[in-house]
């Protein structure tokens, strides 16, 4: 499992509001985010376009894709749905007389 976080380049992209992390010291997460060291700025993830943050969880994802057994599977799968198509065809034929 990979932890994927926004960056500031994501929130610049994204034209997000910053505010301090200091607005959020009475949630549950802020002393996690204090001791992590991460810096005093903050972005709302919900404020993010659903298409850009798809687009970064699609990249993160698509870097452990073997391409090549993809394709192939893609290829494997198709020849087992003509094989199937032909079988019910057959199927249907015979039953029909």
């Amino acid at each position: 499992m990979r932890r994927l976080a926004l960056i500031p380049e994501d929130a610049r992209r994204a034209n997000l509001p910053s505010f301090p992390v200091t607005a959020k010291a009475h949630t549950t997460h802020y002393p996690w985010w204090k001791t992590q060291g991460l810096g005093g700025t903050c972005w709302e993830l919900d404020a993010m376009s659903p298409v850009d943050l798809r687009r970064i969880v699609q990249t993160a994802i698509e870097e452990y894709i073997d391409w090549e057994a993809w394709f192939r599977c893609d290829e494997v799968e198709a020849a087992e749905q003509r094989s199937m198509q032909q079988f019910i065809t057959e199927w249907n034929q015979r039953k029909a007389g």
